[in-house]
């Protein structure tokens, strides 16, 4: 199976698509706050999906677990080019070395 990349968290897609403030779409969902609805957002919590499902009809998991597995493989893509040797010094004149 196939998943296609999602590179946006596929909720603020659903929120944008609707053309609504992050404030009018918690409403919407039935969260007391901004605050409340972008907690749920980030972690991917059952009851967002829940809500998401009852309201829109919508099952977004599949979209949830491609955009996590697109996050997976830039958090890879970004570590593998961060691990270069790192020269190491045993005393000042290896230190003089690496400067010049």
């Amino acid at each position: 199976m196939r998943i296609n990349i999602i590179e946006i968290n596929p909720i603020e897609m659903l929120r944008i698509a609707e053309k609504l403030s992050q404030k009018k779409f918690a409403e919407k969902l039935g969260y007391r706050s901004k605050d409340q609805y972008s907690y749920h957002s980030k972690e991917f919590t059952k009851d967002i999906i829940v809500r998401v499902y009852n309201i829109y009809g919508i099952d977004i998991v599949p979209d949830i677990i491609s955009f996590l597995k697109n996050e997976v493989k830039s958090l890879k893509r970004n570590n593998n080019t961060s691990k270069k040797p790192i020269n190491q010094a045993n005393n000042f004149s290896d230190i003089s070395n690496l400067i010049k």
